[in-house]
């Protein structure tokens, strides 16, 4: 047994080799734990790597590439300092109060970018004329105005839209041998193709009749004493059939040719026809009622084809002249045109045609009528007789309309 260990163990020194070449043996503590003293290299010289008292690392990172110095890495230390480089200069970012960056933005060419007190960003939008830029304009609420222009023969045409701002079109053909354009609009393409709405075109159409298609939609309907009725293939305005009526009763008799329809919400409405008649046809009427759930109204067109004389239904149901010399021709193959607009949310007339004059009647008010739970449209078109010896008048082109300007 040797230095007072038992038989069957073995004592090693482990020695390890210095760096002047001498073996030193290696150290352990009393429970035989390696002793090692870490070194790292500094230039030439080795120097001992640092512990804390807990046996950590202290490490100090150190940057030579672009700033030179300690980097403060220490846990309990929580305050930064970020800077930006402006040119040479490096600058501290600025926080505020709940630490959130503070930005300045500026443009590529340096220009600041405006912010308002909200901290909405400002943008100036510009478009290039040519070689200059020229600021978009906006309305009040922020809407982009623009105006739109089109190529005409190497020159910029400005394109023209309505009151509500719908884009203008007309339909063109190519010009003819003499190099002349041909200019063609949807609402004259359709009077091309045989359209009866050729004389007042304004509005939209909700109804129409030539009587092409028979006379079964319409109801008959006489006033004191029943007249004649039925289609008829000897006048027209338009097709091979026009409607006959004549009130055969003399004087206060009435024969008319009524038709029901769906109210449509409250707007403008027009009533077209066109009649033709001859020196004794006495008084062509014209009643327009509409009933919504809202209001109604009452309005009526007379002709008096032997005075020469246009009346309007008044508001308390009689019958008023605003024309004493109405553009009529006593002649049956001649279809003269009438047309009456009247305002269901007023409760006023709008205006009247016949033949080629317009009458506005935008201050007269119409029949007023009170509301129904039954709605409808009811158009009543006849004659009244003046004395016994009347001879018949021709309707044709019935047109009702909605949406009138």
């Amino acid at each position: 047994m040797g230095r007072g260990a038992p038989d069957y163990t073995r004592i090693t020194e482990i020695k390890g080799l210095s760096p002047t070449a001498t073996l030193v043996t290696i150290a352990v503590d009393a429970n035989g734990q390696l002793y090692a003293v870490v070194k790292g290299q500094y230039g030439s010289t080795l120097l001992p790597i640092a512990v804390d008292s807990a046996g950590r690392i202290i490490m100090v990172p150190y940057g030579t590439t672009v700033v030179s110095g300690d980097v403060n890495a220490t846990p309990t230390t929580t305050v930064r300092q970020v800077q930006g480089a402006d040119g040479a200069t490096y600058r501290t970012l600025a926080v505020d109060a709940n630490g959130q960056l503070i930005m300045v933005p500026r443009g590529q060419s340096g220009n600041y970018m405006a912010v308002d007190s909200s901290g909405f960003l400002t943008t100036v939008m510009k478009g290039l004329d040519g070689v200059t830029l020229r600021t978009v304009a906006v309305d009040a609420n922020g809407k982009i105005l623009g105006v739109l222009q089109g190529d005409y023969a190497g020159s910029l045409k400005t394109l023209a839209v309505d009151s509500q701002g719908r884009m203008l079109a007309v339909l063109t053909d190519p010009e003819d041998v003499f190099g002349n354009p041909h200019y063609l609009g949807a609402a004259e393409l359709a009077a091309r193709l045989g359209s009866i709405h050729t004389f007042e075109r304004r509005g939209q159409v909700i109804f129409q009749d030539d009587f092409e298609g028979g006379d079964t939609r319409w109801i008959p309907h006489a006033v004191v004493t029943p007249g004649e009725y039925y289609l008829s293939s000897g006048q027209s305005r338009s097709g091979r059939f026009s409607y006959r009526i004549r009130a055969t009763g003399g004087a206060g008799t009435r024969q008319d040719i009524d038709i029901y329809r769906s109210i449509l919400p409250l707007c403008k409405v027009g009533l077209e026809f066109s009649a033709s008649h001859d020196t004794a046809s006495s008084i062509i009427q014209m009643y327009l009622e509409l009933r919504g759930t809202t209001k109604g109204l009452y309005a009526g067109l007379r002709v008096d084809t032997e005075a020469f004389t246009l009346s309007y239904l008044n508001s308390a149901g009689g019958w008023t002249v605003f024309e004493s010399a109405a553009p009529l021709y006593a002649e049956t193959s001649l279809f003269t045109s009438f047309k009456v607009v009247a305002d269901m949310n007023t409760q006023k007339y709008v205006r009247a045609f016949a033949a080629d004059r317009e009458y506005d009647l935008s201050t007269i008010d119409a029949q007023a009528l009170a509301a129904t739970s039954q709605p409808h449209i009811l158009l009543h078109l006849g004659q009244l007789g003046k004395a016994t010896a009347i001879t018949a008048i021709w309707l044709d082109d019935v047109i009702l309309t909605q949406n009138e300007p």
